[in-house]
């Protein structure tokens, strides 16, 4: 009896040591792709959306936001453009399109898909080299001071978004 309840132990010390392991790997990832992100303050910019709307990134200050850079030609970009829509309808959502060779790929992909989002066309990536994107999608999650508190490469889930803006709501 005791060597099963040993085994069980030993089994389930090794199932929590890989779990962490894995947690591990993974955070060391995320952290090695947007190690070169700009942190800290958000820096500021102005620009047209494809809407013609003037904006400036210090109209945003008054409430967190999502600033997501993006391309239609992506594909983790176009699975989470629906929860990207989606939450802009609750919270200050910026994008920035990205490495894309026209505003009429971008019009195109937004008509096709029933998007209404607030797009900067960023023809020559200046955006993403004034905030060291390398990759999309990138999000950044800023808060009402102009801080960029969270940063995510890749995929992220509606309900992931949701939270860090809630939370920075509620941290403001």
């Amino acid at each position: 009896m005791q060597i099963k309840a040993l085994y069980k132990r030993s089994l389930l010390f090794r199932l929590t040591l890989n779990v962490l392991l894995l947690l591990l790997v993974y955070f060391a990832i995320r952290a090695w792709q947007t190690a070169d992100v700009v942190r800290g303050q958000a820096p500021l910019f102005a620009a047209t959306t494809l809407q013609d709307e003037a904006i400036r990134l210090q109209g945003y200050r008054d409430k967190p936001l999502m600033l997501h850079f993006w391309a239609p030609w992506c594909p983790i970009c176009r699975l989470e453009s629906d929860s990207v829509a989606s939450v802009s309808k609750d919270y200050q959502v910026m994008t920035v399109v990205s490495w894309t060779s026209s505003a009429d790929e971008v019009h195109a992909y937004l008509l096709e898909n029933s998007l209404q989002l607030p797009v900067v066309f960023d023809e020559k990536n200046q955006l993403a080299a004034q905030y060291k994107i390398n990759a999309v999608p990138t999000s950044l999650f800023i808060d009402a001071d102009g801080m960029i508190r969270y940063i995510e490469q890749g995929y992220t889930s509606e309900w992931g978004m949701r939270l860090r803006l809630w939370w920075l709501s509620v941290m403001g």
